[in-house]
């Protein structure tokens, strides 16, 4: 009798879970200097629903009601958890969920005219290292708007076979472009390439 009388409530149990019907959940990711986070995975614990923070930090998913922990995280940054009330008679939005950046912050080291490792603050010649933060409070559209606002004396003449770059006089023939270690491929024999090709969010 006690066997059926658990199979009987396991099957009610079920029947109430399969009735219930899933949800919307929206909400929004921030860096603790309040800045939008972008591809942060938010997910509910112990399941399968969340999704991604798009480039305003704003997520959206669905899931069915109840008491959960909502976990936010992804590798550059610290998981966060937090306990959230998923209802269905009312909107699920969790705005400013914050999640600090897990910096191992080391010493800057740039490859330099010297062909040696040497520290940001020893290089012998004039060295600019534009960082990711640089890039997001000055609003860069592109690399080209990047550079610009950085490198001092830079002059860009877009023409059809890419940007003529000139930097202190010197014009694209003498300026090497890598990208990962690559050289940029020149369209032109005047040394021009074409920037558009590097994506400013990359």
């Amino acid at each position: 009798m006690k066997k059926y009388l658990f199979l009987l409530l396991c099957f009610f149990l079920s029947v109430d879970i399969f009735a219930q019907k899933m949800v919307t959940v929206t909400g929004n990711v921030v860096t603790t200097d309040g800045h939008p986070a972008e591809n942060i995975t938010v997910m509910i614990n112990g399941t399968n629903y969340g999704g991604m923070t798009d480039d305003k930090g704003n997520f959206e998913f669905k899931a069915f009601p109840g008491n959960f922990n909502l976990i936010v995280f992804s590798i550059i940054h610290h998981q966060t958890e937090i306990p959230v009330c998923i209802t269905a008679d009312k909107e699920n939005h969790f705005p400013d969920i914050k999640i600090m950046e897990n910096i191992h912050e080391l010493q800057e080291v740039v490859i330099t005219g010297t062909r040696t490792e040497k520290r940001l603050s020893e290089a012998p010649i004039q060295t600019i290292v534009i960082s990711q933060r640089e890039i997001q409070k000055a609003g860069a559209i592109s690399t080209i708007e990047t550079l610009q606002d950085h490198i001092p004396g830079l002059m860009v003449t877009p023409n059809a076979m890419g940007n003529n770059l000139r930097i202190k006089g010197l014009n694209s023939r003498y300026i090497l472009m890598l990208v990962d270690g690559e050289r940029l491929v020149s369209e032109s024999a005047g040394g021009n390439v074409n920037l558009d090709q590097v994506n400013v969010n990359d």
